[in-house]
């Protein structure tokens, strides 16, 4: 079970960092009490790239300046000289617009003045704060009962637990609705797109933004994700590609017409992998004697720690194995321009994780996204009309 201190203080993780474009300058300016001596870090996430920068304060003061184009998460981490004082933290948004930062204490407590994103972002950690004292609560109760071993109290606590994160996503989802036109809120709901995309839910909330949120640069890159996850809605034909097995003899999806398919994009780094090997192992072997194969492609990065065909070896998955070693299995590289045509036309990037669909004999697709983890064989057999 989480801590909840930590899940609501750090509440704002849970908001995707926006891609920077043309640059343009941020500045903050601390006051904070000037008994406070140390270092003070920024850091934050732009590009697919953390920039860090750190300064010493003098007499409480500190500042910062560089390139942002669009507002970014960032936080700021104030270490003190003396290891005897404890340090803190401060999360805050950061856009072209002075920030001043302001209070006889640490970072943690002072006072921000920043621009409309600021503003916004400090309106949702507001609307956190009740359910942060809730949790405060259940963080004590829940250590006690685990002193305690008190199974049952832990299983109501649990409970207790689960409805709390029910009113986590509810304010975060009346703060979206709310706000429209806000970088927190847009940043806030792009979660949603990091995986599988379904256009009939995704688009009209995405077109429930404002024509500036749609036209960032990630409002274009979610455009992009919602057109190529149209064109792989069942009924369509799937895309053909053609690459190279472990053997280094080319396989195309166009080859197997005639035959039912599951094609299967996967990565090694992915985490719970063991109950997606087994369910495709399971498939293997209970349609072994019928009309049906599995094209498995394999991505990865060129510096991985593991070796493809030793992982062919571990999880026994001996079909037309394919590897696309150009593909990068990275959070972000949705866009790259280093991606293959394959991956591009079936948007699969390192935050796609682990997809597998059904494709008729004719070639069209029947599931655009079989359940590895309930009963893939269940899902299989209804796209195949049994």
């Amino acid at each position: 079970m989480k801590n909840f201190s930590k899940i609501y203080a750090l509440a704002a993780l849970f908001i995707a960092p926006l891609t920077l474009s043309a640059q343009r300058t941020f500045s903050i300016n601390g006051q904070l009490g000037k008994d406070q001596k140390g270092m003070m870090t920024l850091k934050y996430v732009a590009n697919d790239k953390e920039f860090v920068d750190s300064v010493a304060l003098t007499e409480g003061k500190f500042s910062f300046k560089g390139p942002v184009a669009e507002p970014v998460y960032a936080y700021l981490v104030f270490n003190p000289s003396s290891k005897d004082v404890k340090g803190d933290y401060r999360e805050i948004y950061l856009e072209p617009a002075e920030m001043n930062i302001s209070g006889n204490g640490g970072v943690s407590s002072a006072t921000i003045k920043g621009g409309p994103s600021m503003t916004d972002f400090s309106t949702l950690m507001d609307a956190y704060k009740p359910i942060a004292v809730k949790g405060n609560a259940l963080d004590k109760e829940i250590a006690k009962a685990k002193e305690e071993d008190n199974q049952e109290k832990l299983k109501e606590l649990g409970t207790k637990y689960m409805a709390l994160k029910g009113e986590r996503q509810a304010a975060q989802e009346a703060f979206i609705k709310s706000h429209p036109d806000s970088y927190v809120a847009f940043s806030l709901w792009l979660r949603r797109t990091e995986a599988f995309i379904d256009p009939a839910k995704l688009e009209p909330e995405f077109n429930a933004f404002s024509a500036r949120m749609r036209n960032t640069v990630e409002g274009k890159v979610v455009t992009e994700k919602l057109t190529t996850a149209k064109k792989l809605l069942p009924g369509n034909i799937a895309p053909n590609f053609t690459l190279n097995n472990e053997a280094g003899q080319p396989v195309s999806l166009a080859s197997l017409k005639g035959k039912n398919v599951v094609l299967f994009f996967w990565a090694r780094n992915y985490v719970p992998f063991e109950p997606v090997s087994f369910a495709m192992n399971r498939i293997s072997r209970q349609f072994k004697d019928e009309n049906l194969v599995i094209l498995s492609v394999y991505y990865d990065t060129p510096n991985s720690v593991y070796n493809w065909k030793d992982v062919l070896d571990e999880t026994a998955l001996r079909t037309a194995n394919i590897i696309n070693v150009k593909d990068v299995a990275m959070l972000g590289n949705y866009s790259s321009k280093d991606k293959s045509e394959v991956m591009k036309a079936y948007g699969i990037c390192g935050e796609a994780g682990i997809h597998a669909y059904l494709i008729s004999p004719e070639g069209k697709i029947l599931i655009r996204a079989i359940d590895l983890y309930k009963d893939p064989v269940a899902d299989i057999n209804k796209g195949l009309g049994k």
